[in-house]
């Protein structure tokens, strides 16, 4: 077979440099003609009773960066992107499992499905050098790992401290990473190589911690009383923090929880198949079309695009208060705003930005909501700069929502159910960005626009960004609701020309 993706050095000693070199890419990604190639390779050098030991290296600036998410999406067929999935992971399996000492080099980048393969060879070496960061970013993605991460990671650092470095995205420097011992060693960078040939050639032997049968911490179990309490916990929070739109995060938790109650080549088969699941949902296929597969080569200026976000911000935070003076309960609408995956809710919003600020934003239909605000600041409560708000404030830390709210606000009887907030704001957000982008990005495509949404506005990022999410809920579904929503509330929900014209293309 012809390499194209890697180059294969076997020298006197019995050392096998393997270099990760993927074809037309700027950086190391695995695809099917990677994991072809990688199956080849790995069959000949396991199959060489000369090989000692293995060095995989990389000839680009980082290591390795994990699966080509864009080529991965075009495969819509479950099955076969399962048996793709299952191959690359039991290359990766005969690898370390040969009784070959296999050693990587780790410099630059090791991102997501990199650190997986890496995690599969016996010993780690990184470069001292500050570019050397490791990250399991699929998450960002909506992903799950599904290279074996969720099994080695936690057999290898322990639960506790694999659910902290994925749940809160965490990048580590090459001496975090040596902490925790997913590195065993530091060294020069131009002493990498020489280092790992010392170990490939000394008296000592490796086996993973979960293939050693006298490893008493090789089979995990999540149901011993010290950990159950830690995952229900966990699931909870993280619950509390996703509202069931970035299904990764409890698809992970699952692969540890069912994983880790198995062996390693179960617990792998077990993640592959909700790699796939994912792969397939709408929202991480959002995700991945936007952040990674249409992401701009060139960034916009911070302070044309901030003040987008501010507008953006401003608008959410005064349909907060509409809905307020309308009678809505203060808990349904800040609940509502975090469920669409806001960072906090509009009333709080409306206290971080300054009350009175929203008011630049309001139309000729808001008389009430600026005589409201009027009457907040007879009251002095201003916003949370000045420790009284929406909410009541202890050194500018938010406390909790002000009870004078009571009596300014006669709150109905009988409450909306929350979805319905929800939507309100997720179309008031929408039908905003969608009528000033241009007037920000109008040399960006829609896909762009999407994608700045997101980095530079803060937009839900589940949503895959405003354009994106108005295809997938239905173009035609969305001009009519949003015209309903009009109707009844105001001209702020007409759709925008944009939108109008998704429709004729």
């Amino acid at each position: 077979m012809i390499l194209k993706n890697f180059k294969l050095e076997v020298e006197k000693t019995g050392i096998c440099i393997l270099s990760i070199d993927t074809e037309n890419s700027e950086i190391n990604t695995v695809n099917t003609s990677v994991i072809n190639e990688f199956e080849y390779v790995v069959n000949k050098l396991t199959n060489d009773e000369d090989i000692k030991g293995v060095i995989i290296n990389s000839l680009k600036k980082d290591f390795h960066f994990g699966y080509n998410l864009k080529e991965l999406l075009k495969i819509k067929d479950k099955e076969t992107l399962f048996n793709i999935i299952i191959k690359q992971n039991k290359i990766l399996r005969t690898l370390e499992s040969s009784g070959k000492k296999v050693v990587s080099i780790l410099k630059g980048k090791t991102f997501s499905g990199g650190l997986e393969i890496a995690l599969s060879s016996h010993y780690r070496v990184a470069a001292d050098d500050p570019e050397t960061l490791f990250a399991i970013k699929d998450l960002n993605f909506g992903l799950c790992m599904g290279m074996g991460g969720s099994q080695r990671l936690p057999r290898l650092i322990g639960i506790n401290q694999t659910i902290d470095l994925i749940i809160n995205r965490k990048s580590l420097t090459a001496s975090e990473a040596l902490k925790i011992k997913i590195v065993n060693e530091i060294v020069a960078k131009n002493q990498l190589m020489k280092r790992a040939k010392e170990i490939i050639l000394d008296d000592s032997t490796f086996v993973q911690p979960w293939d050693d049968k006298n490893n008493k911490d090789s089979k995990l179990k999540p149901f011993d009383e010290k950990n159950f309490g830690f995952f229900i916990g966990t699931i909870s929070k993280t619950h509390s923090i996703t509202k069931n739109h970035y299904p990764g995060v409890k698809t992970f938790m699952s692969c540890l929880f069912e994983g880790l109650n198995s062996n390693i080549d179960s617990g792998t088969k077990i993640e592959s198949r909700n790699f796939v699941w994912l792969l397939n949902h709408q929202e991480t296929k959002a995700m991945i079309k936007t952040l990674v597969i249409n992401k701009p080569r060139k960034n916009l200026l911070n302070s044309s695009i901030k003040e987008l976000a501010n507008i953006l911000r401003k608008n959410y935070a005064a349909e907060g208060i509409r809905l307020l003076l309308q009678g809505v309960s203060p808990a349904i609408i800040e609940n509502a705003g975090k469920r669409i995956g806001c960072s906090e809710g509009p009333l709080a919003t409306a206290d971080t930005i300054e009350i009175k600020n929203i008011i630049n934003q309001l139309d000729f239909s808001d008389a009430n909501v600026t005589a409201f605000i009027g009457l907040m600041e007879q009251k002095s409560r201003k916003g949370k700069s000045s420790g009284a708000g929406f909410y009541d404030y202890k050194n500018t830390v938010r406390i909790k929502i002000w009870k004078g709210l009571e009596e300014l606000v006669a709150l109905s009887k009988t409450q909306p159910e929350v979805f319905k907030i929800e939507t309100r704001l997720l179309f008031i957000l929408v039908n905003k960005f969608s009528s000033e982008a241009d007037n920000y990005m109008k040399n960006n495509k829609i896909e762009e626009q999407d994608y700045f949404s997101i980095k530079k506005c803060n937009f839900p990022a589940w949503t895959g960004g405003p354009y994106s999410w108005i295809k997938n809920y239905g173009i035609e579904k969305f001009i009519e609701e949003s015209n309903d929503f009009a109707e009844n509330l105001g001209p702020r929900f007409i759709p925008s020309k944009k939108i109008l014209t998704l429709v004729k293309n």
